[in-house]
């Protein structure tokens, strides 16, 4: 590019950009060589980190894992806040109970569940993944009368969203 006479490299304005902004704005001469490398690039380098920082907090991606939210629905004994994370179809295992269901008649029964032991609390031991990409979750669950073994088996579906295919609460 050229202007009035004056060849510039355009890779060179990048370099001499935050160079110039800085001399305005500290009213300092200095060499360019030793402020780029000692006070501008990192000081551009922290602010270029927090701003990817902020950008990955409003993109969503703090949502909490299925872990935090298994958790949470857990604790409060909420079966609809669970149901949202079930598969069209559920392999539930609770008291009496074991077999394949669809997840409206899941989300009920585990209602029907909370009703009859309210949590009182929920501890995770181990979570972790098989090799075929499973994610489990085991734990204990607790309420007044019993306490319950429980594993929730996790998997992706088509989309990538980590929805529930088994749950298991087991009283010793």
């Amino acid at each position: 590019m050229s202007k009035g006479g004056i060849l510039i490299s355009i890779n060179y304005i990048p370099r001499i950009l935050p160079l110039n902004i800085a001399k305005c704005l500290l009213g300092l001469d200095f060499e360019e060589g030793i402020f780029m490398r000692l006070f501008l690039l990192p000081i551009l380098t922290l602010v270029v980190q927090l701003w990817a920082v902020d950008l990955q907090a409003k993109s969503g991606r703090d949502i909490p894992g299925y872990v935090e939210v298994i958790h949470s629905a857990m604790l409060k004994g909420s079966s609809k806040e669970l149901s949202k994370y079930f598969q069209q179809d559920l392999h539930l295992k609770m008291g009496g109970l074991s077999g394949e269901f669809p997840k409206t008649q899941a989300e009920y029964l585990l209602g029907e569940f909370f009703s009859r032991y309210p949590p009182k609390g929920f501890e995770v031991i181990h979570n972790g993944e098989t090799s075929d990409k499973i994610r489990f979750i085991m734990g204990y669950f607790r309420t007044e009368e019993k306490i319950f073994s429980i594993l929730v088996k996790a998997k992706r579906d088509e989309l990538g969203i980590m929805k529930i295919c088994e749950l298991e609460l087991i009283a010793p």
